[in-house]
């Protein structure tokens, strides 16, 4: 079976929208996209538990203090909203963000489009050389990323900063492909 006839590569003629994306008569060895649905991971977990630890120091502050606003119900919502809205948030943007994204991979570089539709698009090039740090993440829809593995603890202070191709079917078969365009760029 060859690569192109697996499941994870459904066509490797390119699509109408990678048309201007591409460069002239450069080869498209596989296109896909993410995995939907909700992604709760270790960062999210983190910032629910930050944002319980603000909200117990906050409430103790208030009663300290001896004001009257800790027994407000209205004030109470607000509290809690501010405190814990920030992570559900954060799961229903990265989930639209993974519907609106589009991944390519060519013999030079790995392509990310987000943004299809009317509000533009951003498009991400990764040049794909032996010196690129390629991470296969397993699971029951793996990822590869192609900068360094972001560390357990973020997403409790900041957001990870990495590039990849996130959620997607058949990921063993692309990270074999993308370590043979790597063999072929040294």
């Amino acid at each position: 079976m060859t690569l192109s006839q697996h499941s994870a590569f459904p066509q490797t003629t390119a699509a109408p929208e990678w048309q201007t994306v591409l460069d002239p008569a450069e080869p498209l060895l596989w296109q896909g996209r993410p995995g939907g649905g909700l992604q709760f991971g270790l960062g999210h977990a983190l910032r629910l538990m930050r944002s319980a630890v603000m909200l117990g120091l906050f409430v103790y502050l208030v009663h300290s203090v001896g004001y009257g606003i800790a027994n407000n119900r209205r004030v109470q919502v607000i509290v809690v909203l501010v405190f814990f809205l920030p992570v559900p948030l954060a799961l229903i943007k990265s989930m639209i963000t993974r519907r609106m994204q589009r991944y390519a991979l060519t013999p030079s570089r790995a392509i990310i489009v987000t943004g299809l539709g009317p509000f533009g698009r951003s498009i991400k090039s990764v040049p794909i050389t032996a010196a690129t740090p390629l991470t296969l993440l397993r699971g029951h829809r793996s990822s590869i990323l192609f900068t360094e593995t972001p560390h357990w603890y973020t997403g409790l202070i900041m957001q990870a900063q990495t590039a990849g191709f996130e959620r997607i079917a058949g990921a063993e078969a692309v990270f074999a492909l993308m370590r043979q365009t790597q063999k072929g760029a040294s």
